[in-house]
């Protein structure tokens, strides 16, 4: 292989390398919007709904006192925590993260 297309092929390698690790690392936003984006509250076990209905408050005031539906759903080897609320906006789906593993 001529010396110009190995070059080529080592800067291309290292240019792929270095976008795969910055899209890997780049921090992910917990709006709970999907399961892969799920809230994360640091809070006892014991503490989890009520930190829980407290964000879903805080964030969506709108939302009413009671969410439509509620569910423990498995996804991705986790359990999540997820809420229907009914917002004026229409009807928004949030997802909390638990400690609990999906067998």
């Amino acid at each position: 292989m001529p010396r110009h297309s190995l070059l080529l092929v080592i800067t291309a390698a290292v240019a792929a390398a270095t976008i795969a690790g910055l899209i890997h690392f780049l921090p992910t936003t917990h709006d709970g919007s999907s399961p892969a984006r799920a809230v994360v509250l640091h809070v006892p076990e014991d503490k989890q709904t009520d930190a829980e209905w407290e964000w879903w408050h805080k964030h969506y005031p709108d939302a009413g006192l009671l969410p439509i539906m509620h569910s423990m759903e498995g996804h991705y080897g986790h359990i999540y925590s997820h809420y229907l609320l009914a917002t004026s906006k229409g009807q928004k789906e949030i997802w909390f993260a638990t400690n609990m593993r999906d067998e």
